[in-house]
C-alpha cells in the first residue's frame, strides 16, 4: 500500500526538497526524519484506534469478543510499518497484501463457490459477501505537513 502526497501549488517546499536532492547527507537526514515520523505517526493511530484524522474506528467483531483492539490481533499489520528512502523522496506503507482491504474497506463476493467461508469470533461463517469496514490507518494531515516544513527549515539551516 502506498501512499504519494503531491506538494502541487507549495513551491517553497518544492524548492527546498529541489535543494536537497543535491546535498546526499542532508537529504539521508531529512528522508530518515521524516520516514521515522510517518511510521510512528501510524503506530499512533492504532495505539488510538482512529484515522489519521482523529476518526474513531468502528470496532470490530473480534475486538468486542475477545475485548481487544481492531486491527490488532496479531499485530502482523502494525509490526509492518515501515519507510524506504528514495532517491527524491520516502515512502511508508505496508507490503501486508490485505492492508488496501482494511485501510479503504471492501466489499468481497464469493467467486469459485456460492459462499465465503471463513472463521470470526463466533466460530466457523458461510456467507455470499460481507463489508469490510473502512478503518483508515495511513494518511498525511496538516500536522504531517507542518512536520515535514520544520524538518526541511531545520536541516537547511544547519549550515
Amino acid at each position: 500500500m502506498r501512499i504519494e502526497i503531491d506538494f502541487n501549488g507549495q513551491q517553497s517546499v518544492i524548492n527546498a526538497l529541489s535543494g536537497l536532492l543535491f546535498d546526499a547527507p542532508k537529504f539521508n537526514e531529512f528522508a530518515n526524519d521524516v520516514g521515522s515520523e510517518m511510521v510512528y505517526q501510524t503506530q499512533q493511530n492504532f495505539e488510538n484506534q482512529s484515522s489519521p484524522d482523529g476518526i474513531p474506528w468502528q470496532k470490530s467483531l473480534r475486538a468486542i469478543v475477545q475485548s481487544g483492539e481492531t486491527l490488532r490481533d496479531t499485530g502482523r499489520l502494525l509490526n509492518s510499518i515501515t519507510f524506504n528512502p528514495l532517491p527524491d523522496g520516502v515512502e511508508w506503507g505496508t507490503n501486508v497484501v490485505y492492508a488496501p482491504y482494511l485501510h479503504y474497506g471492501a466489499h468481497i463476493k464469493a467467486k469459485n463457490a456460492e459462499f465465503l467461508r471463513f472463521k470470526t469470533a463466533y466460530g466457523w461463517v458461510q456467507k455470499k459477501e460481507v463489508f469490510v469496514v473502512a478503518r483508515p490507518f495511513m494518511g498525511f494531515t496538516e500536522a504531517n505537513q507542518q512536520y515535514v516544513i520544520n524538518t526541511l527549515n531545520r536541516i537547511l539551516s544547519n549550515d
